[in-house]
């Protein structure tokens, strides 16, 4: 029994798994004992220097956007918490899923990203559809592990913008025609420039103007308006028709010639000499005003020998404005 002493315990070699290992004690009275004892050796080594990719936030959600038009750019950080460089791989950056064409992205991220350093990537909606949710995943492929990282990307998409103006079929009138023509505006803030377009069957014969030529639209849904004017141009007349039942002064003027003589004749029978001249001049007379009065109140007159032929005539009133345009067709008839 050793009740006192000083016991060494000796380790030769570090083995890898299960080995048997010895110790010796020795005692005042030279004492000395063995033992040994099957013991389990484990060695930790050290981690191979690897990148660890994130991306935050993991979602962006863009505001409702007019469809066609871009929104502001929005951002999402990838990091790398590594020991090592991160390649971006494979498909790299992209954008997939099912509105991936209405969503892109441009960063500066390149091909790597070093150990503790990070880069911005930016993502636009831009929407095609003509209104709805729309949905797509920004995806970043890469050798750390869980590639790809992900960004869910969603945004809703509204009806493109409009302007709706109130044109009723226009009669030309006079020498000018006037109207008034109320629009709304539907998801559009801004100016809007009016322009008139006639046809050149149209516009040889009057032109068009807006008075005033642009409307200011304050909010998505308002209201404004502007008045047509269609004039005529310097020789244009509008055609009149004759009323039915009247002579034409052709008619008029036929009738004259041959009705002049014969009362003529008549007097120059049954009037003394001196009479005769004072009743040619009265007969004159008369024919004459006969023949102005009937054909200035019948028959197909104008102001001018350059007439608007009667028809119904297609005008277009044209509105642009930042990111927009759109043209709205009226018709222009002359009786």
């Amino acid at each position: 029994m050793l009740t006192s002493g000083v016991a060494t315990l000796s380790i030769t070699s570090l083995p890898l798994g299960t080995d048997s290992l010895t110790a010796q004690f020795a005692g005042d009275a030279n004492f000395t004992a063995s033992t040994s004892a099957a013991v389990a050796v484990m060695v930790t080594q050290a981690a191979a220097p690897a990148p660890v990719a994130s991306l935050s936030p993991s979602s962006l959600t863009f505001a409702s956007q007019v469809s066609g038009t871009a929104s502001s750019a929005q951002t999402t950080t990838l990091s790398n918490t590594g020991n090592a460089p991160l390649s971006i791989t494979g498909a790299g950056i992209a954008i997939t899923g099912a509105n991936a064409a209405d969503f892109s992205q441009t960063s500066q991220c390149g091909t790597s990203v070093a150990a503790g350093a990070n880069c911005i990537i930016s993502v636009v909606f831009k929407p095609s559809l003509s209104g709805g949710p729309e949905a797509a995943t920004l995806n970043v492929t890469n050798n750390a592990n869980g590639s790809p990282q992900q960004v869910q990307l969603s945004g809703v998409a509204l009806p493109p913008a409009s302007v709706s103006c109130n044109i009723p079929a226009i009669v030309l009138s006079g020498n000018t025609t006037t109207l008034s023509i109320p629009c709304t505006a539907t998801d559009f803030i801004g100016t809007i420039s009016l322009n008139c377009n006639l046809p050149a069957s149209l516009s040889a014969f009057v032109s068009c103007n807006f008075t005033p030529s642009s409307l200011v639209f304050s909010s998505s849904t308002t209201q404004a308006s502007t008045t047509l004017t269609i004039q005529l141009v310097q020789g244009a007349s509008i055609e009149r028709k004759g009323r039915p039942g009247h002579w034409s002064p052709g008619t008029v003027s036929l009738g004259a010639v041959f009705l002049l003589p014969g009362c003529l004749f008549a007097f120059r029978r049954k009037r003394p000499g001196p009479r005769r001249g004072i009743l040619l001049l009265l007969l004159l007379l008369c024919g004459l005003q006969m023949v102005t009065a009937c054909g200035g109140g019948s028959g197909s007159t104008s102001r001018s020998s350059s007439k608007i032929p009667a028809g119904s005539y297609q005008a277009s009133m044209v509105l642009t404005g930042p990111g927009f345009s759109q043209t709205i067709t009226f018709t222009v008839q002359e009786p």
